[in-house]
């Protein structure tokens, strides 16, 4: 009898304890690119740009990519001339954009491996130049807030638009 109630104890402990794990929510998965908060991090004109052109639903997808993500000042540093002109054409807005993204993962420690004046392909076909001789420069522009990790790769935020060489 008392080897019967010990089980019968086990038994509902187990029950109660498999219950239990099953109603605690599962923790939120971590960030993507582009779920990360653009407001927080000073991105809300690259978040209206990437929804005009369609790369939201591309930086959200599997990756890993690297985003050299120019924040607000960035796109104000182009002038009010040059701004409305890349807004009022998608597509040329497309093509800067692209020239952001760069297929892989490459934190500031890879980038500062890279050989002085190494070079990344973006996904717009363009090449980016690292320079890493005593400060961390991408195509002249300083990674200001960096290593922005996210589950489909990382983002460094910069303080300029790094416009396609045509």
């Amino acid at each position: 009898m008392r080897r019967l109630a010990s089980f019968l104890v086990l038994g509902a402990t187990l029950l109660m304890s498999t219950y239990a794990q099953a109603q605690t929510p599962a923790a939120d998965p971590a960030p993507t690119l582009l779920s990360e908060s653009f407001k927080s991090f000073g991105l809300t004109t690259l978040e209206k740009a990437l929804d005009d052109t369609g790369l939201r639903k591309q930086l959200a997808g599997k990756g890993p990519y690297t985003l050299f993500a120019p924040s607000n000042a960035a796109f104000k540093m182009l002038g009010r001339k040059r701004s409305a002109a890349l807004v009022a054409d998608p597509k040329e807005l497309k093509v800067v954009l692209l020239n952001h993204i760069v297929k892989g993962k490459y934190t500031t420690g890879d980038l500062g491996k890279l050989p002085h004046l190494g070079k990344l392909k973006t996904l717009g076909g363009g090449e980016l130049v690292v320079f890493n001789k005593g400060a961390l420069l991408v195509n002249m522009s300083k990674p200001y807030q960096a290593d922005k990790k996210a589950t489909n790769g990382i983002m460094h935020i910069m303080d300029r638009v790094l416009m396609p060489k045509k």
